[in-house]
């Protein structure tokens, strides 16, 4: 009898075990998901682009999105980011273009500077794998900014997800 109390002690104890074990693996990979969903948007803009673009960094921060703005030459400290957004002008030259050019297939680029308008772009894997970009490109500055405008349900339709947005109000015109 006394053996048998033990048999159901030690099966009671590798439950409790087995119990323990999932759960601690379930806070451990809630804890990563966690620190995984908390990464920064990544801005990449000009003195330009940042001036033209102060409303919209005011509505990302009332919608507690967390973002850093740099600039294009102090980039190469953030390529491996996971969610980054590029604004700006393809010139003839400039870091903007050096980074369109990265992401942008010659075609997509071509078709910026041939027709001077704006275009929105989401690309994935540009500096590293699952990395999600977007650039807001334009001949001039105020294309760039009505290229972020005209695609807003888009972008913030990937902000929601990617920093578990709550709520979709009007976006206006940021």
């Amino acid at each position: 009898m006394k053996s048998c109390g033990k048999l159901w002690e030690a099966r009671l104890m590798s439950v409790k075990l087995k119990q323990l074990t999932f759960v601690l693996i379930m806070v451990t990979m809630t804890g990563f998901f966690q620190i995984a969903a908390a990464s920064d948007l990544i801005v990449v803009a000009d003195q330009s682009a940042q001036e033209t673009s102060v409303n919209w960094f005011g509505f990302l921060e009332s919608k507690e999105v967390p973002f850093t703005v740099v600039l294009p030459e102090d980039f190469g400290n953030h390529k491996k980011e996971s969610y980054i957004v590029v604004m700006g002008t393809v010139g003839d030259t400039g870091t903007v273009r050096t980074l369109a050019k990265d992401a942008l297939s010659a075609a997509e680029l071509k078709s910026i500077e041939e027709t001077e308008t704006g275009e929105a772009f989401f690309k994935s894997d540009v500096w590293k794998p699952r990395q999600k970009v977007i650039l807001f490109l334009g001949s001039d500055q105020e294309m760039a900014d009505e290229a972020r405008k005209s695609s807003k349900d888009h972008w913030w339709g990937m902000f929601v997800d990617w920093f578990e947005i709550e709520g979709s109000e009007s976006l206006h015109l940021y």
